[in-house]
C-alpha cells in the first residue's frame, strides 16, 4: 500500500481552469526569514569579490593538510567521474613527488566571469528592492 505521507492528490479545477495539486503530507510552512535588501546586497558583494579574485589569481597552492583533504575528496570524485561522462570542473595537478603533498588548483577562466556576473545581478537586484522597515 502506498504511504499516504508522500502521496499527492489532484483537486478539481480552480477558478482559472487549472488542476490544483496539494501535498497530503504537511502544509507549507515558512521555515526561515525572508531575504531582505541588505542580505541580497551582502551576498552580491561577497560573490562579486570572489569572482574578481578568481580572475586575478591564476592558481592556488594548497598546504599539506588541505592537500590531503582534497586528495581524499578527489579520489571520490574520480571514482564517480569514471562511472559518468561528466568531467570534473576544476583542474587539480598532482604533486610532483610522492613525499610532497602540495597541490595546485587552477580554476577555469569562465568561473571568475560567472561569479562576477552573479554578484553584479544580486547587487543590482538589491538596489531595485524597497528598503527594509
Amino acid at each position: 500500500m502506498e504511504s499516504r505521507r508522500y502521496a499527492a492528490r489532484y483537486h478539481p479545477m480552480d477558478t482559472n481552469g487549472h488542476l490544483m495539486m496539494r501535498s497530503v503530507a504537511q502544509p507549507r510552512r515558512n521555515l526561515g526569514m525572508d531575504i531582505n535588501r541588505n542580505q541580497y546586497f551582502m551576498a552580491g558583494i561577497v560573490i562579486l569579490v570572489l569572482g574578481i579574485q578568481m580572475r586575478v589569481v591564476e592558481s592556488f597552492v594548497l598546504t599539506k593538510d588541505a592537500g590531503r583533504f582534497v586528495a581524499e575528496k578527489m579520489d571520490k570524485i574520480k571514482k564517480a567521474d569514471a562511472q559518468s561522462s561528466t568531467p570534473a570542473v576544476m583542474m587539480i595537478q598532482a604533486p610532483s613527488s610522492i613525499t610532497e603533498p602540495r597541490r595546485t588548483i587552477t580554476p577555469p577562466r569562465w568561473l571568475g566571469w560567472a561569479l562576477i556576473s552573479i554578484g553584479a545581478v544580486l547587487v543590482l537586484h538589491s538596489l531595485a528592492m524597497k528598503r527594509p522597515g
